[in-house]
């Protein structure tokens, strides 16, 4: 018992000293700035926004404990603002990522 009492405490901790602040980056099609810091600074977690709207980038520093990947892109979307995380997958969303080519099935057999 006394073993097990360990181990559980031991992967505990070592999920604690993994988890913590990381960083983030998404091509965007950026129109306003000041909408998509506002928006995504307002969640629960994140640290910091920098936008560079001449690449089209949005780094987000966050803590992971408190936020998601899918929590800021959904915050851009609110802003209005089209975004896809870089090294995403993009062969698995519709029309690929906005940094490629759309993806077109070719229906000819």
């Amino acid at each position: 018992m006394k073993k097990v009492f360990v181990l559980v405490c031991s992967a505990f901790m070592a999920a604690n000293l993994f988890a913590g602040t990381k960083s983030a980056q998404f091509n965007a099609m950026i129109p306003n700035k000041k909408a998509v810091v506002s928006y995504v600074k307002g969640l629960p977690g994140v640290k910091g926004v920098k936008v560079d709207q001449k690449k089209g980038v949005v780094t987000v520093k966050y803590n992971d404990r408190e936020t998601t990947l899918a929590n800021i892109s959904g915050a851009m979307s609110a802003a209005g603002i089209q975004s896809s995380s870089i090294g995403e997958n993009c062969a698995l969303k519709p029309g690929g990522c906005l940094n490629n080519a759309p993806t077109v099935t070719n229906t000819m057999r």
